[in-house]
């Protein structure tokens, strides 16, 4: 009598264990041991990386609110619309300003949008944009990218301007088993050509080293537009992340939301400034 359930149990134990072995042939680490996808060779699909995407998906613009709170003051910056030819295109001109001062070179939000194609060898391509408060049409932007699958979600943040800062700081980053309690490392060299005199200067590279843990799930009420004014509630992932360099420590809490991505970025900066990022429109 006891033959066939035995015989029941060692069949679906080798089926499981053969469905757990394909799931971990479809990933691999990169260079960073961030978890990518293995495609085969034959797969020559240009947007290969993305078409399976659940958040950043070809086409999709995430518009998000920012500012900065620094020696009490809150805080954006600004960028002359007309630059200098030549100029250096990371640190050019910019200046902080009041987040209440009205000012036609003022940067008031800023946005990610997906594209198509391959970015850095194995990532989804973002537009990372910048706008102007008068002039949604006459900002700036710059490209990088974002990796997402079943296993993390793994972004680079904005970089230009003021936002060099957050070369320093963890980036946004959630990895499988989504539980609370999960925790994670990763590490990066970063160069000297990100330094600043307004926040930290160094010379050479510098190794950062980050951790992470996810911290609980929390309901964020939030008004997500623009087909809608009404706040609606969104069940995130709260991770907590620090980065360690020589230079100090940064962090970040980051909520992530299945759906809409990373929907808050509360950080705190190499100069104990902080730096909110907050969605506020999905198209």
């Amino acid at each position: 009598m006891l033959r066939i359930p035995l015989l029941l149990f060692f069949t679906l134990t080798a089926i499981l264990s053969h469905a757990q072995t394909e799931s971990q042939k479809k990933y691999i680490p990169d260079d960073l041991d961030v978890t990518i996808e293995n495609l085969p060779a034959t797969d020559t699909n240009p947007n290969r990386y993305t078409i399976d995407n659940k958040v950043y998906r070809i086409g999709r613009k995430l518009i998000y609110n920012y500012y900065i709170v620094k020696a009490g003051d809150t805080l954006k910056f600004t960028v002359p619309k007309f630059s200098a030819p030549g100029g250096d295109f990371l640190r050019e001109e910019w200046q902080f300003i009041s987040k209440s001062r009205a000012h036609e070179d003022k940067v008031e939000t800023i946005s990610i949008e997906v594209q198509p194609g391959i970015s850095n060898k194995n990532q989804t391509p973002l537009q990372y944009g910048y706008q102007y408060a008068n002039d949604k049409e006459a900002g700036f932007s710059s490209t990088s990218g974002v990796i997402e699958n079943e296993m993390n979600t793994w972004m680079h943040p904005w970089r230009d301007r003021y936002f060099m800062i957050l070369e320093l700081n963890p980036f946004p980053y959630i990895r499988a088993p989504f539980t609370v309690g999960n925790e994670w490392t990763w590490s990066l060299r970063v160069g000297d050509h990100w330094q600043d005199p307004r926040w930290k200067t160094w010379h050479g590279s510098i190794k950062i080293d980050y951790k992470y843990k996810i911290v609980r799930r929390e309901e964020v009420k939030m008004t997500v537009g623009p087909s809608t004014k009404v706040p609606q509630l969104f069940n995130c992932w709260v991770i907590e992340g620090t980065a360690t360099s020589p230079l100090g420590i940064t962090r970040l809490t980051a909520y992530y939301h299945a759906g809409a991505g990373f929907l808050k970025l509360d950080y705190t900066n190499i100069d104990g400034s902080k730096l909110m990022v907050e969605l506020v429109a999905i198209k």
